[in-house]
């Protein structure tokens, strides 16, 4: 009886958001608006907390519905990407196999835009809820990427690279690679070599071909790792090309570069600045995500001691197994989970 009650109480906690209503404005400027919305033939009415608002539908972008919905519609895109990264594990042809798990990856897309969206705007139950989506729908996309196989690796291999005698600098990449310097040669060929591909990289980005700019901007860290203004073009294109998560990795990486050095030039200030600004969005959804992520997990951790109190081992492991999904380094989680097993192995 004490286990089914337990686990009432486990549900009840997860169920409580789906009946807090709650709906999403966001209008064409960016402002976004919660309340209960109606449709008044050209006008959408929306009640709010502090009272009756009034939009024309043509200043409106999207209205997403109460949060629970939206989590609900979002499921079903994630489980059928989850279901297509399985069984793309089972096809041989490995292009096939990427073809479908970028096919997953795409169909995140919109779903993770709706979670960083409402991230900014649902507190309390409603965000945590919004949030373990955002988690998990982030996990999919980074194992559906683990287990690409790069169209180079599907190539024959290529004959080791010698020095080109003409530089990279006008409308093609050149057709050998120069070759690697070692590490005594990275500072001086390391460097002059990246700054030849950083340039044709500018020169295809502001042309807008992206994906042959990603290309050279990828060549210049190569020969030099701490390329900063590569580091940089690098998140403003996977930005462009919906790439969230490695935009916010090659911006991080590049201030945290910058934050190491005593002093900046010119340069690497207006750099930094720049970064700053354009990487914004990222750095908030990232806090905010914790923030869900910490609230979330001190809730379940209160959850799964109750349920190892009562003797609900199965349960207690099952939700201390989800907040080491969330936080890896979790001690308090560890060292229930290896009481668990202490206390199966008795039974």
């Amino acid at each position: 009886m004490k286990h089914l009650k337990i686990t009432i109480y486990f549900l009840a906690f997860l169920l409580i958001p789906l009946i807090l209503p709650a709906e999403v404005v966001i209008l064409k400027d960016g402002t976004q608006v919660v309340g209960r919305v109606e449709e008044q033939g050209q006008q959408v009415k929306v009640t709010t907390g502090g009272g009756v608002l009034f939009y024309d539908k043509k200043d409106i972008k999207v209205i997403y519905k109460n949060a629970p919905a939206v989590v609900k519609e979002n499921q079903v895109l994630l489980d059928k990407a989850k279901k297509i990264i399985e069984n793309a594990n089972e096809i041989k042809d490995r292009k096939e196999r990427n073809k479908a798990l970028d096919k997953a990856i795409y169909l995140l897309r919109e779903p993770k835009t709706m979670c960083m969206e409402l991230l900014s705007v649902f507190t309390g139950s409603d965000g945590r809820l919004i949030g373990a989506q955002a988690a998990d729908i982030n996990r999919t996309i980074r194992h559906a990427k683990s287990l690409k196989v790069l169209e180079s690796n599907l190539s024959k291999p290529k004959p080791k690279p010698v020095r080109p005698k003409v530089k990279p600098s006008v409308v093609e990449s050149p057709e050998v690679e120069p070759a690697l310097p070692t590490e005594d040669e990275v500072s001086e060929e390391g460097k002059k070599i990246a700054e030849e591909f950083y340039t044709l990289g500018r020169a295809f980005f502001d042309d807008k071909k992206y994906e042959k700019a990603l290309k050279q901007f990828i060549k210049s860290l190569k020969y030099n790792n701490e390329y900063l203004p590569a580091m940089a073009k690098l998140g403003e294109i996977y930005d462009i090309l919906g790439d969230e998560e490695q935009a916010w990795l090659n911006y991080k990486l590049c201030l945290e570069i910058l934050d190491q050095q005593k002093e900046l030039s010119d340069d690497l200030n207006a750099l930094k600045s720049e970064v700053i600004r354009k990487s914004q969005k990222f750095a908030e959804f990232e806090k905010k995500l914790n923030q869900i992520n910490q609230e979330f997990i001190k809730e379940m951790l209160k959850i799964g001691r109750a349920c190892f109190k009562d003797e609900d081992y199965l349960l207690a492991e099952e939700i201390f197994k989800t907040i080491l999904k969330i936080e890896p380094e979790d001690q308090l989680a560890r060292e229930y989970l290896t009481e668990i097993q202490e206390a199966i192995e008795e039974e």
